[in-house]
Protein backbone atom coordinates (compact mmCIF):
# COMPACT_ATOMS: atom_id res chain seq x y z
CA UNK A 1 0.00 0.00 0.00
CA UNK A 2 2.68 2.16 0.79
CA UNK A 3 4.33 1.37 -2.44
CA UNK A 4 1.04 2.63 -4.62
CA UNK A 5 1.01 5.77 -2.79
CA UNK A 6 3.75 7.55 -4.85
CA UNK A 7 2.59 6.14 -7.86
CA UNK A 8 -0.94 7.57 -7.33
CA UNK A 9 0.47 10.90 -6.78
CA UNK A 10 2.86 10.96 -9.67
CA UNK A 11 -0.22 9.97 -11.88
CA UNK A 12 -2.28 12.29 -10.26
CA UNK A 13 0.56 16.13 -11.09
CA UNK A 14 1.06 14.09 -14.27
CA UNK A 15 -2.44 14.76 -14.89
CA UNK A 16 -2.52 17.89 -13.66
CA UNK A 17 0.59 19.01 -15.72
CA UNK A 18 -0.84 17.69 -18.76
CA UNK A 19 -4.37 19.58 -18.25
CA UNK A 20 -2.04 22.85 -18.01
CA UNK A 21 -0.32 22.37 -20.94
CA UNK A 22 -2.86 21.07 -22.81
CA UNK A 23 -4.72 24.67 -21.44
CA UNK A 24 -1.46 26.90 -22.99
CA UNK A 25 -1.36 24.96 -25.96
CA UNK A 26 -5.51 25.34 -26.92
CA UNK A 27 -4.56 29.44 -25.68
CA UNK A 28 -1.66 29.25 -28.42
CA UNK A 29 -3.62 27.92 -31.40
CA UNK A 30 -5.98 30.46 -30.56
CA UNK A 31 -3.60 33.36 -30.50
CA UNK A 32 -2.41 32.19 -34.03
CA UNK A 33 -6.55 31.67 -35.08
CA UNK A 34 -6.96 35.53 -33.68
CA UNK A 35 -3.80 36.98 -35.69
CA UNK A 36 -5.35 34.22 -38.98
CA UNK A 37 -8.86 36.69 -38.62
CA UNK A 38 -10.48 33.25 -37.56
CA UNK A 39 -12.44 34.71 -35.11
CA UNK A 40 -15.28 32.13 -34.00
CA UNK A 41 -12.28 29.69 -34.09
CA UNK A 42 -10.34 31.68 -31.53
CA UNK A 43 -13.35 32.59 -29.24
CA UNK A 44 -13.71 28.79 -28.85
CA UNK A 45 -10.37 28.23 -28.80
CA UNK A 46 -10.06 31.06 -26.07
CA UNK A 47 -13.75 29.94 -23.98
CA UNK A 48 -11.63 26.27 -23.49
CA UNK A 49 -8.52 27.30 -22.79
CA UNK A 50 -10.09 29.45 -19.95
CA UNK A 51 -12.66 27.13 -19.28
CA UNK A 52 -9.21 25.33 -18.45
CA UNK A 53 -8.28 27.95 -16.16
CA UNK A 54 -6.66 30.04 -17.95
CA UNK A 55 -6.57 33.76 -16.88
CA UNK A 56 -5.79 35.27 -19.82
CA UNK A 57 -8.22 33.58 -21.90
CA UNK A 58 -10.74 34.50 -19.55
CA UNK A 59 -10.03 37.67 -20.29
CA UNK A 60 -9.72 37.28 -23.87
CA UNK A 61 -13.13 35.52 -23.88
CA UNK A 62 -14.51 38.62 -21.86
CA UNK A 63 -13.32 41.12 -24.37
CA UNK A 64 -14.30 39.02 -27.59
CA UNK A 65 -18.05 38.70 -25.79
CA UNK A 66 -18.18 42.65 -25.41
CA UNK A 67 -17.15 43.66 -28.53
CA UNK A 68 -18.42 41.40 -29.91
CA UNK A 69 -15.96 39.56 -32.26
CA UNK A 70 -16.16 35.90 -33.22
CA UNK A 71 -19.72 35.40 -30.83
CA UNK A 72 -22.64 36.73 -30.11
CA UNK A 73 -22.69 40.00 -27.44
CA UNK A 74 -23.00 38.70 -24.29
CA UNK A 75 -22.02 41.48 -21.50
CA UNK A 76 -23.21 39.53 -18.54
CA UNK A 77 -20.95 36.66 -19.39
CA UNK A 78 -18.19 38.67 -19.90
CA UNK A 79 -18.39 40.46 -16.55
CA UNK A 80 -18.45 36.67 -15.07
CA UNK A 81 -14.90 35.98 -17.28
CA UNK A 82 -13.01 39.38 -16.23
CA UNK A 83 -14.18 38.57 -12.76
CA UNK A 84 -12.81 35.22 -12.87
CA UNK A 85 -9.55 36.50 -14.24
CA UNK A 86 -9.46 38.79 -11.85
CA UNK A 87 -9.55 36.37 -8.78
CA UNK A 88 -7.10 34.89 -10.43
CA UNK A 89 -4.95 37.51 -10.15
CA UNK A 90 -5.00 39.12 -13.70
CA UNK A 91 -4.34 42.82 -13.84
CA UNK A 92 -5.44 43.28 -16.95
CA UNK A 93 -9.31 42.09 -15.81
CA UNK A 94 -9.52 44.14 -12.63
CA UNK A 95 -8.65 46.97 -14.71
CA UNK A 96 -11.28 46.55 -16.68
CA UNK A 97 -13.81 46.15 -14.29
CA UNK A 98 -12.53 49.22 -12.78
CA UNK A 99 -13.00 51.07 -16.09
CA UNK A 100 -16.48 49.93 -16.88
CA UNK A 101 -17.52 51.13 -13.32
CA UNK A 102 -15.77 54.35 -13.53
CA UNK A 103 -17.26 54.69 -17.62
CA UNK A 104 -20.67 53.67 -16.79
CA UNK A 105 -20.11 51.00 -19.07
CA UNK A 106 -22.08 48.37 -17.41
CA UNK A 107 -25.69 49.01 -18.20
CA UNK A 108 -25.01 53.18 -18.26
CA UNK A 109 -24.25 53.05 -14.58
CA UNK A 110 -21.42 55.09 -13.81
CA UNK A 111 -19.83 53.24 -9.74
CA UNK A 112 -16.93 55.18 -8.61
CA UNK A 113 -16.06 53.61 -5.60
CA UNK A 114 -16.30 49.97 -6.91
CA UNK A 115 -14.04 51.67 -9.51
CA UNK A 116 -11.33 52.72 -7.31
CA UNK A 117 -11.71 49.44 -5.12
CA UNK A 118 -11.02 47.21 -8.48
CA UNK A 119 -7.70 50.00 -9.44
CA UNK A 120 -6.82 50.17 -6.35
CA UNK A 121 -6.14 45.60 -6.38
CA UNK A 122 -4.85 46.27 -9.65
CA UNK A 123 -2.55 49.25 -8.63
CA UNK A 124 -1.07 47.39 -5.80
CA UNK A 125 -0.21 44.19 -7.18
CA UNK A 126 1.23 46.76 -9.54
CA UNK A 127 -0.76 47.66 -12.33
CA UNK A 128 0.58 51.61 -14.31
CA UNK A 129 -2.67 51.92 -15.50
CA UNK A 130 -4.95 51.24 -12.68
CA UNK A 131 -2.41 53.20 -10.61
CA UNK A 132 -2.73 56.24 -12.65
CA UNK A 133 -6.41 56.45 -12.86
CA UNK A 134 -6.20 55.90 -9.01
CA UNK A 135 -4.21 58.56 -8.67
CA UNK A 136 -6.04 61.33 -10.22
CA UNK A 137 -9.29 60.09 -8.44
CA UNK A 138 -7.47 60.51 -5.17
CA UNK A 139 -6.32 64.16 -6.75
CA UNK A 140 -9.84 64.97 -7.23
CA UNK A 141 -11.48 63.17 -4.87
CA UNK A 142 -13.71 61.57 -7.22
CA UNK A 143 -14.89 58.69 -6.07
CA UNK A 144 -12.97 58.44 -3.48
CA UNK A 145 -11.98 60.76 -0.53
CA UNK A 146 -9.69 63.54 -1.55
CA UNK A 147 -5.78 62.77 -0.64
CA UNK A 148 -2.86 64.12 -2.46
CA UNK A 149 -0.55 61.83 -0.73
CA UNK A 150 -2.35 58.84 -1.87
CA UNK A 151 -2.72 60.40 -5.10
CA UNK A 152 1.19 60.89 -5.67
CA UNK A 153 1.99 57.37 -4.39
CA UNK A 154 -0.38 56.08 -7.35
CA UNK A 155 0.82 58.04 -9.92
CA UNK A 156 4.24 57.45 -9.03
CA UNK A 157 3.65 54.10 -9.52
CA UNK A 158 1.90 54.84 -12.92
CA UNK A 159 5.41 57.30 -14.22
CA UNK A 160 7.96 54.87 -12.78
CA UNK A 161 6.68 51.42 -13.60
CA UNK A 162 3.80 51.89 -16.76
CA UNK A 163 6.60 54.41 -17.95
CA UNK A 164 3.82 56.44 -18.99
CA UNK A 165 4.17 59.77 -20.09
CA UNK A 166 1.25 61.22 -18.93
CA UNK A 167 1.77 59.94 -15.85
CA UNK A 168 5.02 61.42 -15.74
CA UNK A 169 3.12 65.11 -16.52
CA UNK A 170 0.81 64.55 -14.08
CA UNK A 171 3.02 63.73 -11.30
CA UNK A 172 5.26 66.82 -12.72
CA UNK A 173 2.72 68.74 -11.86
CA UNK A 174 1.37 67.18 -8.48
CA UNK A 175 4.71 67.81 -7.62
CA UNK A 176 6.05 71.18 -8.63
CA UNK A 177 2.63 72.61 -6.88
CA UNK A 178 4.18 75.47 -4.84
CA UNK A 179 3.54 73.78 -1.27
CA UNK A 180 5.68 70.92 -1.88
CA UNK A 181 9.73 71.09 -0.83
CA UNK A 182 12.32 72.31 -2.45
CA UNK A 183 13.18 67.95 -2.93
CA UNK A 184 10.03 67.47 -4.24
CA UNK A 185 9.69 70.75 -7.04
CA UNK A 186 12.92 69.26 -8.69
CA UNK A 187 11.56 65.97 -8.60
CA UNK A 188 8.65 67.00 -10.17
CA UNK A 189 10.71 69.26 -12.75
CA UNK A 190 12.62 66.04 -13.70
CA UNK A 191 8.99 63.94 -14.49
CA UNK A 192 8.01 66.81 -16.54
CA UNK A 193 11.67 67.25 -18.56
CA UNK A 194 10.82 63.21 -18.96
CA UNK A 195 7.38 63.60 -20.25
CA UNK A 196 8.20 66.36 -22.40
CA UNK A 197 10.70 63.94 -24.48
CA UNK A 198 7.78 61.87 -25.57
CA UNK A 199 4.02 63.65 -25.79
CA UNK A 200 3.70 67.06 -26.86
CA UNK A 201 2.29 69.77 -24.32
CA UNK A 202 1.47 73.06 -23.79
CA UNK A 203 0.90 73.00 -20.03
CA UNK A 204 4.21 70.82 -19.93
CA UNK A 205 6.48 73.13 -21.71
CA UNK A 206 4.71 76.36 -19.74
CA UNK A 207 5.44 74.45 -16.70
CA UNK A 208 9.50 74.17 -17.43
CA UNK A 209 9.67 77.82 -18.78
CA UNK A 210 8.41 78.63 -15.55
CA UNK A 211 11.05 76.52 -13.74
CA UNK A 212 13.63 78.10 -16.12
CA UNK A 213 12.20 81.90 -16.02
CA UNK A 214 11.97 81.73 -12.05
CA UNK A 215 15.37 79.76 -11.15
CA UNK A 216 15.49 78.32 -7.47
CA UNK A 217 14.34 74.24 -8.31
CA UNK A 218 16.69 74.58 -11.18
CA UNK A 219 19.40 76.61 -12.86
CA UNK A 220 17.87 80.46 -14.28
CA UNK A 221 18.28 80.48 -17.96
CA UNK A 222 16.24 82.31 -19.65
CA UNK A 223 16.89 81.34 -23.23
CA UNK A 224 15.57 77.98 -22.19
CA UNK A 225 12.95 79.92 -20.58
CA UNK A 226 12.02 81.60 -23.90
CA UNK A 227 12.01 78.28 -26.01
CA UNK A 228 9.60 76.80 -23.80
CA UNK A 229 7.53 79.53 -23.56
CA UNK A 230 7.08 79.75 -27.51
CA UNK A 231 6.62 76.05 -28.07
CA UNK A 232 3.42 76.64 -25.20
CA UNK A 233 2.52 79.65 -26.96
CA UNK A 234 2.30 78.14 -30.34
CA UNK A 235 0.61 75.64 -28.62
CA UNK A 236 -2.15 77.89 -27.57
CA UNK A 237 -1.19 78.31 -24.01
CA UNK A 238 -2.23 82.08 -23.21
CA UNK A 239 -0.11 82.85 -19.94
CA UNK A 240 2.69 81.38 -22.48
CA UNK A 241 2.17 84.13 -24.90
CA UNK A 242 2.23 86.63 -22.35
CA UNK A 243 5.10 85.94 -20.25
CA UNK A 244 7.16 85.59 -24.46
CA UNK A 245 5.47 88.60 -24.94
CA UNK A 246 7.24 90.76 -21.91
CA UNK A 247 10.00 89.12 -21.76
CA UNK A 248 10.73 90.64 -25.47
CA UNK A 249 8.81 93.82 -24.79
CA UNK A 250 10.86 94.65 -21.35
CA UNK A 251 14.13 93.45 -23.45
CA UNK A 252 14.79 90.44 -20.57
CA UNK A 253 15.65 88.34 -24.14
CA UNK A 254 18.41 87.45 -25.92
CA UNK A 255 18.15 89.05 -29.23
CA UNK A 256 14.79 90.67 -27.92
CA UNK A 257 12.15 91.48 -30.73
CA UNK A 258 9.87 94.22 -29.74
CA UNK A 259 7.40 93.56 -33.01
CA UNK A 260 7.09 90.01 -31.74
CA UNK A 261 6.46 90.57 -28.51
CA UNK A 262 3.56 92.89 -29.57
CA UNK A 263 2.40 89.91 -32.03
CA UNK A 264 2.30 87.95 -29.28
CA UNK A 265 0.69 90.23 -26.96
CA UNK A 266 -2.27 90.45 -29.18
CA UNK A 267 -2.53 86.96 -29.85
CA UNK A 268 -3.17 86.62 -25.87
CA UNK A 269 -5.11 89.33 -25.96
CA UNK A 270 -7.79 87.77 -28.22
CA UNK A 271 -7.59 84.36 -25.76
CA UNK A 272 -9.56 86.93 -23.20
CA UNK A 273 -6.21 87.61 -20.96
CA UNK A 274 -6.56 90.62 -19.00
CA UNK A 275 -3.42 91.20 -18.57
CA UNK A 276 -1.97 91.41 -21.71
CA UNK A 277 -4.66 94.04 -22.76
CA UNK A 278 -3.88 95.94 -19.54
CA UNK A 279 -0.30 96.10 -21.04
CA UNK A 280 -1.32 96.68 -24.59
CA UNK A 281 -3.23 99.53 -23.27
CA UNK A 282 0.06 101.01 -21.49
CA UNK A 283 1.72 100.51 -24.52
CA UNK A 284 -0.59 102.28 -26.68
CA UNK A 285 -0.75 104.99 -23.97
CA UNK A 286 3.00 105.83 -23.99
CA UNK A 287 3.46 104.83 -27.78
CA UNK A 288 6.04 102.44 -26.74
CA UNK A 289 7.01 99.82 -29.78
CA UNK A 290 3.45 101.71 -31.43
CA UNK A 291 2.16 104.90 -32.14
CA UNK A 292 0.67 106.31 -29.10
CA UNK A 293 -2.96 106.79 -29.54
CA UNK A 294 -4.59 107.54 -25.84
CA UNK A 295 -8.11 107.43 -26.74
CA UNK A 296 -7.89 103.66 -28.04
CA UNK A 297 -5.63 103.11 -24.76
CA UNK A 298 -8.38 104.62 -22.79
CA UNK A 299 -10.68 102.06 -24.57
CA UNK A 300 -8.61 98.84 -23.29
CA UNK A 301 -8.05 99.82 -20.32
CA UNK A 302 -11.67 100.66 -19.86
CA UNK A 303 -12.64 97.34 -21.29
CA UNK A 304 -10.04 95.63 -19.06
CA UNK A 305 -11.09 97.75 -16.14
CA UNK A 306 -14.88 96.60 -16.83
CA UNK A 307 -13.86 92.88 -17.29
CA UNK A 308 -12.54 92.28 -13.65
CA UNK A 309 -8.34 93.53 -13.82
CA UNK A 310 -9.10 96.79 -11.85
CA UNK A 311 -6.22 96.23 -9.98
CA UNK A 312 -3.77 96.42 -13.03
CA UNK A 313 -5.31 99.32 -14.93
CA UNK A 314 -7.36 101.64 -12.08
CA UNK A 315 -4.42 104.22 -11.89
CA UNK A 316 -3.80 104.36 -15.72
CA UNK A 317 -7.29 104.68 -16.65
CA UNK A 318 -7.61 107.39 -14.04
CA UNK A 319 -5.68 109.60 -15.27
CA UNK A 320 -6.26 109.58 -18.75
CA UNK A 321 -9.86 110.38 -17.80
CA UNK A 322 -8.92 113.55 -15.86
CA UNK A 323 -6.75 114.09 -19.23
CA UNK A 324 -8.66 116.78 -20.82
CA UNK A 325 -6.70 116.60 -24.26
CA UNK A 326 -7.84 113.03 -24.48
CA UNK A 327 -11.43 112.30 -26.16
CA UNK A 328 -13.79 110.79 -23.99
CA UNK A 329 -11.90 112.20 -20.83
CA UNK A 330 -14.25 112.10 -17.95
CA UNK A 331 -13.08 113.42 -14.17
CA UNK A 332 -16.37 112.39 -12.49
CA UNK A 333 -15.62 108.77 -13.52
CA UNK A 334 -12.36 108.99 -12.26
CA UNK A 335 -13.69 110.15 -9.02
CA UNK A 336 -15.78 107.03 -8.86
CA UNK A 337 -13.00 104.74 -10.17
CA UNK A 338 -10.38 105.91 -7.28
CA UNK A 339 -13.27 106.14 -4.74
CA UNK A 340 -14.69 102.14 -5.97
CA UNK A 341 -10.76 101.37 -6.04
CA UNK A 342 -10.09 103.44 -2.19
CA UNK A 343 -11.30 100.10 -0.15
CA UNK A 344 -8.89 97.42 -1.56
CA UNK A 345 -5.86 99.69 -2.78
CA UNK A 346 -3.96 101.46 -0.47
CA UNK A 347 -2.46 103.98 -3.50
CA UNK A 348 -6.27 104.65 -4.23
CA UNK A 349 -6.86 105.39 -0.49
CA UNK A 350 -4.16 107.84 -0.18
CA UNK A 351 -5.70 109.93 -3.64
CA UNK A 352 -8.87 109.92 -2.48
CA UNK A 353 -8.19 111.21 1.01
CA UNK A 354 -6.00 113.82 -0.19
CA UNK A 355 -6.09 116.78 -2.63
CA UNK A 356 -4.48 116.79 -6.02
CA UNK A 357 -1.57 118.89 -4.72
CA UNK A 358 -0.87 116.28 -2.37
CA UNK A 359 -0.20 113.51 -4.56
CA UNK A 360 2.21 113.33 -7.49
CA UNK A 361 0.54 111.25 -10.20
CA UNK A 362 2.99 110.23 -12.83
CA UNK A 363 2.88 107.65 -15.20
CA UNK A 364 4.77 104.16 -13.99
CA UNK A 365 7.63 103.01 -15.39
CA UNK A 366 7.10 100.63 -17.68
CA UNK A 367 9.45 97.72 -16.36
CA UNK A 368 7.62 98.84 -13.22
CA UNK A 369 4.32 98.02 -14.39
CA UNK A 370 4.47 95.30 -16.00
CA UNK A 371 6.09 93.13 -13.02
CA UNK A 372 3.23 92.95 -12.19
CA UNK A 373 2.30 90.54 -15.12
CA UNK A 374 4.98 88.46 -13.99
CA UNK A 375 3.60 85.33 -13.51
CA UNK A 376 3.82 84.23 -9.96
CA UNK A 377 5.16 80.89 -9.28
CA UNK A 378 1.60 80.62 -7.69
CA UNK A 379 0.57 80.56 -10.74
CA UNK A 380 1.01 76.74 -10.37
CA UNK A 381 -2.07 76.26 -8.65
CA UNK A 382 -4.18 77.54 -11.67
CA UNK A 383 -2.56 76.25 -14.38
CA UNK A 384 -4.48 74.56 -17.46
CA UNK A 385 -4.91 71.24 -17.06
CA UNK A 386 -3.97 68.52 -20.00
CA UNK A 387 -6.24 65.90 -21.11
CA UNK A 388 -6.08 63.54 -18.01
CA UNK A 389 -8.30 60.62 -18.68
CA UNK A 390 -6.64 59.44 -22.03
CA UNK A 391 -3.49 56.38 -21.92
Amino acid sequence: MKRLLPIALFLLFSLVCAQAQTSDDVFNQAQQAYLNQDYEKAFKLYKQSADAGNPEAMHNVAVMLIQPVGCVQNVKMAIDYYVKASQAGYNPSTYNLGHMNYMGNLNGKVNKPVAAKFFQMAADNGHPESAHYLGLMYEAGDGVPQDNTKAIHYMRIAATKGNIPLSKALLGFMLTDYTRSEEEIREGVDFLLQARTRMTSPEIDFAIAIEYDHGGHMPLDVLKAIQYYKRAADDGNVYAMRRYALLHLCEAAPQCNPVLGVRYLKRAMDKGDLPAKAVYAYLLDVGKFMPKNKALALKNYQETYDAGGKSMTWYNLMLLLCDQTVPGHNPQKAVEIVKEMAATDKRANEIYNSTLDEVKLNMPDFKDYIEDMKIPLSVRQNRPKIKQNTL
